[in-house]
């Protein structure tokens, strides 16, 4: 099942400095797999802005930002090979902060697999879809528009709210757990020993925040 099928029905369920150039690599017809490689440091804040897809953090020691990207033509659409071969990973980066999107084309879903190395700050705006993985402590702010986030943060957190406006939030691993039930909407918010200050927004879908200090 594609990425979009999956998370709308769950939706409607509900309601009802770069050390390696991007490039593309061989993949299946219908498919093309994009890599970059990027040089960070611990003041380094990241942003990754997408439309429809998933995306999984992977920790790494390396002072490397390393990232693969999937795109993928929806079999239940008409798709051109030149709308897959427009697809770029786009980068901008400069003194410490790095963007990262792709260049977006119709019915086509992105996989990402981000390996991130301890950093100042994580801005994550995703329209449809799912973020899972791990993190490290660090600001994290994260908004989806319909799917489900699902993440194991490690090492001391400050403040977390966990917002949705239909759905379900959840935050696991602290004692001071706050959790409110509106109708439809969910709000969970909780306080760690540490500084970083994590804020995830989903309009439709799920939360589940584990919390690891």
């Amino acid at each position: 099942m594609k990425m979009s099928a999956k998370v709308w029905g769950f939706a409607f369920a509900i309601i009802a400095g770069t050390t390696l150039v991007s490039m593309p690599v061989s993949a299946k017809e219908g498919e093309k797999e994009l890599t970059g490689s990027y040089n960070v440091s611990a003041k380094t804040e990241l942003q990754i802005d997408f439309g429809v897809g998933s995306i999984r953090f992977e920790p790494t020691s390396a002072e490397q930002v390393e990232v693969t990207v999937l795109a993928t033509a929806d079999d239940d659409f008409n798709w051109r090979k030149n709308d897959l071969d427009a697809v770029e990973l786009v980068t901008k980066q400069r003194a410490d902060r790095l963007q990262l999107s792709v260049s977006e084309e119709d019915d086509i879903a992105y996989e990402w697999v981000v390996k991130l190395p301890q950093m100042a700050a994580l801005d994550l705006d995703l329209g449809v879809g799912e973020v899972k993985g791990q993190l490290q402590a660090m600001d994290i702010n994260i908004d989806v528009g319909v799917g489900e986030v699902e993440l194991l943060v490690n090492g001391a957190v400050g403040r977390i709210n966990a917002d949705v406006g239909v759905g379900d939030s959840v935050i696991r691993g602290l004692s001071e757990v706050e959790s409110n039930r509106y109708m439809v909407a969910a709000s969970s918010n909780a306080r760690g020993s540490g500084k970083a200050k994590v804020n995830v927004d989903v309009g439709v879908g799920e939360i589940t925040l584990t919390i690891k200090e």
